[in-house]
């Protein structure tokens, strides 16, 4: 039986020290012969990406699926789904520099949506009352939390990636567009899906996913797209 022996070539000399608990196994520093091991047989060289996603899967069992297609969106659906933002059903329309009307240009929007081919699609299930409000906030936030610790980690590996989730980026306590400003931390800004004109559960049945239905329990998606 042949062995097969993974070396890593890494283009990076550190990785970032992300946010959440979970992710402390990518809190290391390394340098380039730190992961060359000794070559019996075969081998198989590990990009940055796929590192990454080995030390995701370990971490987010069953929480992410992998190659998907990026999620397609046209200028017709950017502006219907920043449409239905404006009725401000969720409270938070102008509140937010990733919502609308602070987010970035349809223009921009659909030039950056339409350069990544690839989507790590994030699914977690929690049990809630979708009465109560606070108890629903923590689930939006921590599916916000695992798209931002993968955001984190692709980007300290030089891997292109945008992080979208539903609602708000909740990064911050008080976003800075309540003072008129721009954020104040882009590099952990995980950006809503509205501007971008997602519809999750259009973009779940044409993958072949059956959305979840809704009960004592609620799934919640969110995306990282890369290259």
């Amino acid at each position: 039986m042949t062995e097969v022996w993974r070396i890593r070539i890494s283009i990076v000399a550190t990785y970032p020290i992300v946010h959440s608990e979970k992710l402390s196994v990518l809190r290391h520093t390394h340098s380039q012969t730190n992961h060359t091991d000794i070559l019996v047989g075969q081998y198989h060289i590990m990009t940055d990406l796929e590192f990454v996603r080995e030390q995701v899967e370990s971490v987010f069992k069953g929480e992410v699926i992998y190659d998907l297609p990026a999620p397609g969106a046209t200028e017709a659906s950017m502006v219907r789904c920043r449409e239905m933002c404006a009725e401000n059903l969720c409270g938070n329309y102008g509140k937010s520099c990733t919502c609308p009307p602070n987010s970035d240009p349809i223009d921009i929007c659909l030039q950056r949506l339409q350069s990544f081919s690839k989507a790590m699609l994030v699914i977690k299930r929690y049990t809630v009352d979708l009465k109560d409000k606070e108890r629903l906030e923590s689930c939006l936030t921590d599916v916000q939390r695992i798209c931002r610790d993968i955001h984190v980690s692709l980007s300290g590996s030089n891997v292109r990636n945008l992080p979208l989730a539903d609602g708000p980026c909740r990064y911050c306590a008080n976003c800075a567009c309540d003072e008129g400003k721009g954020c104040r931390f882009p590099q952990f800004q995980v950006s809503s899906v509205s501007p971008y004109g997602i519809m999750i559960n259009e973009y779940l049945e044409s993958v072949g996913i059956p959305p979840e239905p809704v009960g004592e329990s609620i799934t919640l998606y969110g995306f990282v797209l890369y290259d």
